[in-house]
């Protein structure tokens, strides 16, 4: 669950990078303004990455990591647009869209690898280096695949 969660957090940023700079050309942008928007995602990733520390420790990371990658198929509609939700096809929608999919993606990286620890720890007794080896093995080959 972990390392998926970690995959599609770097596949929804991936995706959509190749051909944004192309999609933005339809709002007749200039490529400075283009390159403003590209700034959207670091803007809200970045405060993400700071807030996520203070998750209620209540809160466990699999539902962290559930809520956030709904929430960021939530932002892709903005981003699409959706027309089957009827969403205006305008860039004032792809930029909230995006923001959420930055901000949400914090929340889909970085629980990732403490809870794949956490749930390898117990089945491996005396072998937590192993476990943690292992586990930072499978998150960066995930990301790598997302």
């Amino acid at each position: 669950m972990a390392a998926l969660s970690g995959s599609l957090a770097y596949f929804a940023y991936t995706f959509f990078e190749p051909i944004l700079a192309e999609r933005l050309t339809d709002f007749s942008l200039t490529s400075m303004q283009i390159g403003l928007f590209f700034a959207i995602y670091p803007v809200f990733y970045i405060p993400g990455t700071l807030l996520v520390q203070f998750t209620p420790k209540a809160i466990e990371k699999r539902l962290t990591l559930m809520t956030a990658v709904f929430l960021t198929a939530i932002g892709m509609i903005f981003v699409g647009p959706s027309s089957l939700l009827g969403l205006d096809d305008s860039l004032l929608s792809m930029a909230i869209g995006t923001g959420f999919i930055a901000f949400m993606n914090a929340y889909m990286i970085i629980p990732s690898l403490p809870e794949m620890v956490e749930s390898m720890v117990p089945l491996y007794p005396g072998q937590e280096r192993r476990v943690n080896d292992l586990a930072s093995g499978v998150f960066n080959s995930m990301l790598g695949i997302g």
